[in-house]
């Protein structure tokens, strides 16, 4: 927990129902008084209500979100800060940054050889006849099944290179490369450097971290502009 205080685990133990002063004083393992001054303060705020039971005001149900979600990522980021410190994360938009923690069951796959290491095990976990999503920010170095992918978000400097993908829209710089299907997700990011990262990258077919590329894709999408082939033959 990146935060711990009485005030805050009180907050916490009652994101899912009410308790009595006497039952959080046993959670906690503190004195029925330090709960009621905390409890106290916490009404000052407006973040709880106290009648029979003490219960989150909605304004308290939306902290309590908050902080919960908090120490989720925390959690999930310290599992392996040197992989998320070394990278840039400007290409992810901060709504699903402050989800990261959606892609804990993903795997860090990396190699010293091996361009995309994953790749190979994407499409492993797919169907052939899985539709694919890809956002990229470089002209891939190898030719994998071009004609499954469904819609893509390419550089602007990638378009006159590109015309068997399926639906393309265009972003300056997407700062990203990354596969979705509806079982499988895999994503790489560029270094601090700038350079996008061919060695490293993370892979799951959880159903949440799939989740979380669909949502960066159709966001990515929106900000994006739909390419015209015909006037690029």
């Amino acid at each position: 927990m990146i935060v711990k205080n009485t005030g805050v685990s009180i907050i916490l133990n009652l994101r899912k129902r009410g308790f009595r002063n006497v039952e959080l004083a046993k959670m906690l393992g503190v004195s029925r008084a330090l709960i009621s001054q905390h409890v106290q303060k916490l009404q000052e705020l407006g973040l709880v209500d106290k009648g029979r039971e003490i219960n989150l005001t909605n304004s308290g149900r939306i902290i309590a979100e908050q902080i919960h979600l908090v120490n989720h990522n925390l959690d999930f980021l310290k599992k392996d800060p040197e992989f998320w410190n070394r990278h840039d994360l400007t290409g992810i938009p901060l709504h699903l940054l402050f989800r990261i923690s959606e892609l804990e069951c993903c795997e860090v796959a990396t190699s010293d050889n091996e361009l995309f290491p994953y790749i190979s095990r994407f499409f492993e976990m797919i169907s052939d006849n899985d539709p694919i999503k890809m956002i990229t920010c470089i002209l891939l170095p190898f030719n994998f099944s071009l004609k499954r992918i469904d819609e893509a978000i390419i550089s602007e400097s990638l378009l006159e290179k590109v015309s068997n993908y399926g639906r393309i829209y265009l972003m300056k710089n997407p700062r990203i490369f990354c596969l979705i299907s509806d079982n499988a997700f895999c994503m790489s990011l560029p270094k601090l450097s700038g350079e996008l990262d061919t060695k490293a990258g993370l892979i799951s077919c959880d159903a949440s971290a799939v989740r979380w590329g669909k949502e960066l894709f159709e966001y990515l999408k929106l900000n994006s502009q739909s390419a015209n082939f015909s006037s690029h033959p």
